[in-house]
């Protein structure tokens, strides 16, 4: 996840960083049902969101 992030751009990774998928860079999702986000409840997609935007203004 690390190395093909933006360069110093704040990040915040939700989901299954084990899914099957996480080693194929495909475009598209080659594993059915999307398990690396299958799993996210929408609290951790807020709580992501809320670390990003403190101190940025809440833009």
């Amino acid at each position: 996840f690390g190395q093909w992030a933006p360069y110093r751009v704040p990040t915040v990774r939700v989901g299954d960083a084990a899914a099957p998928c996480r080693d194929t860079r495909a475009a598209s999702c080659p594993v059915p049902g999307h398990p690396c986000l299958s799993g996210i409840d929408p609290d951790q997609v807020v709580d992501a969101l809320r670390t990003l935007t403190v101190g940025g203004g809440g833009r």
